[in-house]
């Protein structure tokens, strides 16, 4: 794979979250169970280090703006609005999401986009 195709990552929808990922393997040949609630997969990789490119993979996927970030992006005023009600409605881990990658940031208790 190279550095420019998506990996090829697909959920596996338990309780209502995402938990599990199926992700190919680096010669597209087989798919390898990631949890990220357990930080495991169940590549032979993971087996002998304790950690693999999979959960990696996983993870920069779930970092990436979704649907739902742009959603929340929609929600902030230009002057901007407090950093408290801003989580309380768009939730912890897409506000923690939407700073990680930049979209946002926080200045003395009022979040705004970039």
């Amino acid at each position: 794979m190279t550095e420019e195709q998506e990996p090829d990552l697909t959920p596996i929808i338990e309780g209502g979250a995402e938990e599990e990922f199926l992700v190919l393997s680096s010669k597209g040949v087989k798919r390898y169970t990631v949890n990220m609630i357990a930080q495991t997969c169940d590549c032979p990789g993971f087996m002998y280090r304790n950690n693999c490119r999979h959960i990696k993979e996983v993870e920069k996927f779930k970092g990436k703006v979704t649907p739902s970030d742009n959603k929340a992006l929609s929600e902030i005023p230009e002057e901007g609005m407090y950093a408290s009600e801003f989580e309380k409605l768009v939730g912890a881990k897409v506000y923690k999401s939407l700073i990680v990658q930049g979209d946002i940031f926080e200045e003395r208790g009022i979040v705004r986009r970039l």
